[in-house]
């Protein structure tokens, strides 16, 4: 993680609310961090039921698969985990698992679960009902096992979306950052 990504990840970690949002610009590397942060979480933690949510299927696997990929390659055989395409779950020899869902075509469904360790929702602004799926399907998961959300994305096209109102909620509660791509240390302003 470069300095910014360090910086977002050390006040996610360091907050105690069970929903955090990253609202930030394109090429900032949210992506990343959560990729990152899940496959973190994933071998820290057997047994750990993860979910990654993304606007559609097609860029969850656009989003994820080359971060993965990148992620993973210096990963020892041993820690590795093994990608179930059918499914889309990344599968770890400790038990945990990492699903990857689209939300699009009424598949937010398939973010159920027993219990949710993590969740990460990428691009949240661009997921129609993004309120619905926090507050219904992935929250209640979380209790019971000390689950926690992150949801991150660019500002919504319109600000009657339900990210404006996620961003306004977090912020006032001490669960939130902002990040503009002048933050970044990869690009110079």
């Amino acid at each position: 993680l470069d300095r910014c990504q360090r910086d977002i990840h050390t006040q996610w970690k360091a907050s105690p609310s069970r929903r955090f949002v990253l609202n930030c610009s394109r090429r900032l590397g949210k992506s990343f961090l959560l990729v990152v942060d899940a496959i973190s979480h994933a071998l820290t933690n057997p047994a750990s039921q993860i979910r990654y949510a993304a606007p559609t299927a097609k860029e969850v696997r656009t989003f994820t698969s080359p971060l993965f990929a990148s992620v993973l390659s210096t990963c020892p055989v041993s820690l590795r985990p093994e990608w179930r395409s059918q499914d889309g779950v990344w599968k770890f020899h400790n038990g945990s698992e990492i699903h990857l869902v689209g939300c699009d075509k009424g598949n937010a469904e398939n973010l159920r679960g027993n219990v949710t360790h993590r969740a990460y929702i990428d691009e949240a602004g661009q997921i129609d009902a993004v309120d619905y799926i926090i507050s219904d399907i992935l929250m209640p998961q979380t209790m019971g096992v000390d689950g926690r959300i992150l949801i991150a994305s660019t500002p919504s096209t319109t600000p009657a979306h339900p990210y404006t109102r996620l961003c306004t909620d977090a912020e006032a509660s001490g669960a939130y950052v902002k990040k503009t791509i002048y933050d970044c240390p990869r690009y110079s302003s």
